[in-house]
């Protein structure tokens, strides 16, 4: 689904940020107006892409034809916080956002700063760090496993919609 398409169908602007790789290149702020054929899932993945446990992605639009094709060229993306953890400036050009109030949830980065003892100062734990590879590993494969069965959903409903034929008076 594009975020042209999830902002139709549910009248709610989904933003996702995501930085490209090279260091030189502007953030993208994501959504129905700034990318509006991008593929939410690729974005969503990408701003999941912290350096060291996942690499960053390539965002996928739909073409016309509905295939997926390399977004902006084909440069890979990463976490979006990497520069701007809340990308108020963008909010506020796009959507003249003047106030926010944020809830940020970071379960990952419990693990940086906690150790068995209580004391917050940074943690060499490795099994901490296993863990959260495995958590971030399991998080991307769920988000592409529900990906791709939306994709097939979707592709399967417009297969009936094109196979049922149209009854007269029942248009």
């Amino acid at each position: 689904m594009t975020f042209k398409k999830a902002y139709q169908r549910t009248g709610r602007i989904l933003n996702v940020s995501c930085v490209p790789s090279d260091p030189h290149s502007p953030m993208i702020l994501a959504n129905y107006i700034t990318a509006p054929n991008c593929v939410v899932w690729s974005a969503v993945l990408a701003s999941a892409a912290v350096p060291g446990i996942l690499n960053p992605v390539v965002l996928m639009k739909k073409s016309r034809d509905g295939s997926l094709i390399p977004y902006l060229f084909g440069h890979k993306w990463k976490d979006g916080s990497l520069r701007t953890d809340i990308p108020l400036k963008a909010l506020n050009l796009h959507f003249n956002v003047r106030f926010s109030i944020v809830s940020q949830v970071n379960p990952h980065i419990n693990i940086f700063f906690l150790q068995l003892s209580g004391l917050c100062r940074p943690s060499s734990n490795a099994p901490a760090r296993a863990w959260l590879a495995w958590w971030l590993h399991w998080l991307r494969d769920r988000v592409i496993s529900q990906a791709r069965s939306q994709q097939v959903a979707e592709s399967t409903a417009t297969s009936r919609t094109a196979a049922t034929p149209v009854r007269p008076g029942l248009e």
